[in-house]
């Protein structure tokens, strides 16, 4: 009963603002008058510059003035406002036979789907796939360095019509620092430097940007750094031994190098060349992993991200169809080398290394056609050429190197044709696109035979919207979309007959699928800007690790392989208000609602656990020339026990019952001061309250009979304070 009115408390909270402000809005002279004036432009949609309100799409933006006013700490707490959007983090608890937290910041998940089923780029390449298998464990997020990112845009939903596979459930751009951001027309030098601490993990920032302006071109030059050490949690045993629940200590180095060099060949047409370096080292205590066999347990990490990208631009006619072209050279490199000593009787090591070396080219074409009925083509070519290595080294009860899959050529090109068709009031898109994907593996170094797979895929999709009154514009859009299998699911063997069990690659696997459709309504008043969405995906194919044979004696082990074995419904509804009270004071709001299940091959249904618990969000600003805060509230339900699945216990085998994460509000407040025009200083402190809880994507998969729960808390209070200087 208390948590029914409790969502009807909530919910006339978030349409109270919208009607009491609607009812002020036009008596009031103070507001922002310009319905554009307030709104933010997103690409990822449509592959052109668009207001949120004419796109027919759950897109969120956020902005450098926004990143910099959260003065987040991580890419996890960036997205921290944004409520159907998680990444999974979970505390290091790692070993040699389990990966609990080694990836850092694994994946990010949108409305219910993670991992490689959600798109990630970095100023629209594509990011290397995570990997797990058993203690080798390889997230995708500890890739980026946040220092660098000046903008993001979440494309929510299945959309492989723009950018092929992996789109299951949605894409997320990050964009590194542009020149245009830090020189504005008519200045020819343009920088500044800045230093932060943070003691929710001790660490301190230095960081510095650069650009100049020279007679046909721009130079940008950004350099970080960051050492701190291991993420807080709210644990209280402080024991060397499995049942500590305090953070394992850490060590932690962070270097990341932009550069960007842009030549103007005319007014119409430029070349931009970016070089990005970034290196992440992290040595781990892992206190948690000793015990009466285990003397001693160390971790040493590196993460490692290079790449080299040249964009060609023009404004005007090149081939004679087209009004505007972009074309983008890219390399990049992703490498993870894990190593790991536990020390017993003898020593044991396991040295995993994951690597992703990718070439590729984008290319798109516009054409305007001005005619009664307007239209707006947009069309183009990817192609990506990768080669994927793994090998695992062990010492100590086993020797030798081993691979886990095969080193494998993968090849992707898609091909894509939009159009955007335009009336008075009335805006339609169309779309459609054509992938073709082909792994080739190398036998060297594969103990088992491996196989080919190729396959192609055709992505649909279509939206609309009325731009009826700026007050109210519906939209409606369906697309599809697909992910691809995986390298390691293709082909995957390892055995381990000791412990009876073992793994086998399949080479009949299909494609994931998806097929989603969102009503929705934007509007604007003056100040206000709201949005409403309903959505509901479905889903095929969803490709899982499941047990399809053996007993588990050494003689007859337990085979695990990778099947087509489920289809998945998610759906949802999703409100957002965000509210300029007069030129000082702003209000957002919003609330989340996210179900689903999924439904095996037998026609058994059960609850998806990566779906996150409902949620909603009030946050309160107030900003001067000089002075700034930011207050901001949320709670996240706690979820039902129907809705979570039971997990496996790693002792017996036995499926037992999951910790369902209690329900829980946080409080972070913000504080900024100009103290001159060239110099800011910025305070925030997280959980004002210093509350006790459990964020649900971190907690998820663990036992509720564990004795070590505590050991997943999020961070209790923590400070951080930013000194910026610009000149």
């Amino acid at each position: 009963m208390f948590q029914k009115k409790k969502w009807q408390v909530v919910m006339t909270c978030i349409w109270g603002v919208v009607f009491a402000r609607s009812s002020h809005a036009y008596s009031s002279e103070d507001l922002f008058s310009g319905v554009h004036q307030l709104e933010p432009i997103a690409v990822i949609a449509t592959k052109s510059d668009e207001f949120l309100s004419n796109i027919p799409n759950s897109v969120s933006v956020i902005n450098y003035e926004e990143i910099k006013r959260k003065n987040s700490s991580s890419i996890k707490d960036l997205f921290e406002e944004e409520l159907d959007v998680e990444v999974r983090s979970q505390n290091a608890r790692y070993g040699i036979s389990a990966g609990t937290g080694r990836s850092g910041q694994e994946s990010i998940n949108i409305r219910g789907l993670e991992g490689n089923q959600v798109l990630l780029m970095i100023d629209g390449i594509p990011m290397a796939q995570s990997f797990q298998y058993g203690a080798a464990s390889t997230g995708r997020v500890d890739y980026l360095d946040l220092e660098g990112i000046s903008h993001v845009e979440i494309l929510r939903g299945p959309h492989a019509t723009q950018y092929g596979s992996d789109g299951l459930a949605g894409a997320i751009n990050f964009q590194t620092l542009s020149i245009d951001q830090l020189l504005v027309p008519d200045v020819a030098h343009k920088g500044y430097a800045k230093t932060s601490y943070r003691s929710v993990n001790q660490s301190s920032l230095i960081s510095a940007a650069w650009a100049t302006r020279l007679d046909d071109s721009e130079v940008l030059v950004l350099g970080s750094g960051v050492r701190g050490h291991e993420t807080k949690n709210q644990g209280s045993v402080d024991l060397p031994f499995e049942n500590r629940t305090k953070s394992n200590p850490e060590n932690n180095q962070q270097n990341y190098l932009l550069a960007k060099y842009r030549k103007h060949l005319t007014s119409e047409r430029h070349l931009l060349f970016t070089i990005e370096d970034l290196n992440k080292n992290r040595s781990t205590e892992l206190l948690s992993g000793r015990n009466l066999r285990v003397k001693d347990l160390d971790a040493h990490d590196k993460v490692e991200r290079q790449r080299l990208s040249l964009d060609w631009v023009t404004s005007n006619s090149i081939f004679g169809f087209e009004d505007e072209s972009s074309i983008k050279w890219w390399w990049q490199k992703f490498k993870t080398h894990q190593l790991t000593f536990e020390e017993q009787t003898f020593l044991r090591t396991r040295e995993n290394l994951v690597s992703q070396e990718s070439i590729g080219l984008k290319t798109q074409w516009t054409n305007k056609i001005q005619t009664k009925l307007p239209q707006k083509w947009i069309y183009g070519l990817d192609w990506q050429h990768s080669v994927l290595e793994q090998s695992m080294l062990r010492t100590g009860d086993y020797s030798g190197q081993i691979k886990y899959y095969p080193d494998t050529v993968k090849k992707e090109t898609g091909i894509f044709a939009q159009v955007e068709l335009q009336t008075s009031s009335l805006t339609w898109i169309p779309a459609i696109r054509f992938d073709r994907y082909a792994l080739s593996p190398k036998t060297s170094g594969y103990a088992l035979s491996a196989v080919h797979l190729s396959d192609s895929a055709w992505s649909p999709s279509i939206s609309g919207i009325w731009k009826y009154q700026p007050e109210f514009h519906p939209y409606f859009s369906w697309a599809r979309g697909f992910k691809a299998p995986t390298q390691d699911q293709i082909n995957n063997g390892f055995s381990n007959l000791r412990h009876g069990y073992t793994s086998i690659g399949n080479p009949d696997l299909k494609s994931e699928k998806s097929s989603g459709l969102e009503w929705g309504v934007k509007g604007q008043i003056r100040g206000l800007r709201y949005s409403g969405a309903v959505f509901n995906n479905h889903y095929q194919n969803f490709i899982e690790q499941q047990l399809v044979g053996g007993t588990g004696r050494p003689s007859d082990p337990r085979i695990y392989q990778y099947i087509n074995h489920t289809k998945a419904n998610i759906y949802g509804t999703d409100l957002r208000v965000d509210a300029y009270l007069n030129n000082d004071w702003r209000l957002t709001s919003a609330w989340v609602r996210t179900k689903g299940y999924q439904e095996s091959r037998e026609g058994i249904r059960s609850p998806l656990d990566t779906i996150s618990p409902m949620r909603v969000a009030l946050g309160l600003a107030y900003q001067k020339y000089q002075w700034a805060w930011n207050l901001y509230w949320s709670h996240t339900w706690a979820k039902k026990a129907l809705d979570v699945g039971s997990v496996t216990d790693v002792r017996t085998r036995q499926q037992v019952e999951q910790f369902v994460a209690p329900a829980y509000s946080v409080i972070h407040l913000q504080s900024q001061w100009r103290v001159k025009p060239d110099l800011t200083l910025q305070m925030s402190i997280n959980n004002l309250l210093d509350k006790k809880y459990w964020r649900w994507a971190d907690v998820r998969g663990i036992e509720a009979s564990s004795l070590v729960i505590d050991a997943y808390t999020a961070p209790g209070r923590n400070v951080s304070v930013t000194l910026r200087y610009d000149f």
